[in-house]
Order: structure tokens, then C-alpha cells, then sequence
């Protein structure tokens, strides 16, 4: 099977989606990285619109790739290398739109959620999300002033979950609105251990640095914190940590 040569046009393109506004723009962004991009031409081609390889991935993963449905390109190393936004260029990428697919609707009355107020590192919002997937929440609720959900760096964190579990940016207005327990965490909260789990809830989680905001801290229904039995000093859990935690805990005590 022969494959299309990419076009400079087409390289440009790809290229200008490293920058946000160029997503926004053209409601597109790229995948990168083997086990991640592979994964998706498997179990969800139809969210790809098409994927770009190196004349010499193609040569060495020909048997796999002549069995995608997926549309692909062929570039140049050096043409890789423009278009990724990774140190160096594993030789496959893809590019997906943003599709309504992944959009959370009403969430107010009922369901378990993870809220992300003001996440700014890529890397911990795509754990957190890669995290609520594994525990089977109902959506991922962004909040306005977060890093952006299709940044490379989340979707390579997250380990392809982005495309497995309903997401949606709202306002700090919006989650007010909800009918359901808002869950926060600051050192002054209630004992994790003691804590009694609703079954409908809105787990809240701050910015890496700054933790929740007073007007969450305001808004909330719960505040609950994890104590530590044996603080050697460190000041704190990193938020994506602490998010398994939590989510863990809410498993346990939802079974028991």
C-alpha cells in the first residue's frame, strides 16, 4: 500500500498548532507519541482525521499502519521535527478535531465530577483527568483560567483518557448553580478518614500553588483535608496525587 506524501502546505499547518489560538482557530490539535497514537487508530479512528509518520516508521511499522483506516501521511524526519512540539520527534503523530463528542452537558442534578479550578501544569491536568477516567466518574469540569484541555502535554499525560471520559470548561458561576455536594480540600477541612462520602458529588481541586479560592472555599458544602501520619517535611501533596487519594477514598466508601 502506498501512503501520501505530506504537502508543505500541510506541514505548515501542522506546525501552527503547536500555539493555542491556532487550535482554537481550526478547532484542531496533534496527538503525539507511539503507544498513545497507535492506541487511538485502534479504538477510535473516527476521532482522527488523519496520521502523519517518518519515511522510516512507515518502513518499519508498514504491516500496522496498512491496516488502519485512518488516512496516512508520510514526512521527512526533518519535517517531523518542524510539526512536533516534543524534544524529538517519535515519528508518528495524528491530528484530531474537537469534537462534541467529548462534551459534558447538564451536570447539576446528579453524578460524581472532578473540578479543576485555575489547574495550570499540563502534566497534572492530564493525570487528573487520566485519574477520573480510571475511577469511572461521570465528567471532568474545567474551570475558566485553566490550562487548556488539548495542550499536547495534557493529552500525552493523560494517556489518551481525554477521549474516554466527558469534559467540559465552565465558569465559577455555573458550578454555583449545582444541586449537588461541592467537595473542596484546604488544611482546615474535615479529617479525610472521618469524612462521609456522598454519593452524588463535585470534587474540587486548586491550583498547584494558590490551593482553592475563598469564593469555593465560600461555596462549598464539604471540606475535607488528608492528613498525613508521618509528615518528614514536605509542605504538601502535589494536586494530582492528591486527587487519587481522594477519588480513591470516594471509591472505598461507596462500596462499603
Amino acid at each position: 500500500m502506498d501512503f501520501t506524501k505530506i504537502t508543505n502546505k500541510q506541514v505548515k499547518f501542522l506546525q501552527s498548532l503547536k500555539l493555542k489560538k491556532y487550535r482554537q482557530k481550526y478547532n484542531k490539535y496533534t496527538i503525539e507519541g507511539i503507544k498513545l497514537v497507535k492506541e487511538l487508530l485502534v479504538d477510535v479512528p473516527d476521532y482522527l482525521d488523519y496520521c502523519i509518520v517518518s519515511d522510516a516508521f512507515a518502513k518499519e511499522h508498514q504491516h500496522f499502519l496498512e491496516n488502519t483506516d485512518v488516512s496516512i501521511l508520510v514526512a521527512t524526519g526533518k519535517q517531523m521535527e518542524m510539526m512536533s512540539s516534543m524534544k524529538n520527534s517519535t515519528g508518528i503523530m495524528a491530528l484530531g478535531s474537537m469534537h462534541t463528542d467529548f462534551s459534558l452537558g447538564a451536570f447539576a442534578q446528579k453524578g460524581r465530577y472532578l473540578f479543576l479550578e485555575h489547574a495550570q501544569d499540563p502534566g497534572n491536568m492530564g493525570t487528573m483527568i487520566r485519574t477520573a477516567a480510571w475511577f469511572g466518574l461521570d465528567g471532568v469540569l474545567i474551570g475558566e483560567g485553566s490550562t487548556e484541555i488539548w495542550n499536547q502535554k495534557v493529552i500525552q499525560s493523560s494517556m489518551g483518557a481525554i477521549f474516554k471520559i466527558k469534559h467540559k470548561v465552565i465558569s465559577f458561576e455555573e458550578l454555583s448553580q449545582a444541586s449537588i455536594p461541592i467537595i473542596v480540600t484546604s488544611l482546615q477541612g474535615e479529617s479525610l478518614h472521618a469524612f462521609t462520602w456522598p454519593s452524588d458529588f463535585i470534587l474540587c481541586l486548586g491550583n498547584e500553588g494558590k490551593g482553592i479560592t475563598n469564593g469555593l472555599l465560600s461555596r462549598a458544602d464539604h471540606n475535607v483535608f488528608i492528613e498525613s501520619s508521618n509528615n518528614k517535611g514536605a509542605e504538601s501533596l502535589n494536586v494530582a496525587s492528591s486527587a487519587s487519594i481522594l477519588l480513591y477514598q470516594a471509591q472505598v466508601s461507596s462500596t462499603t
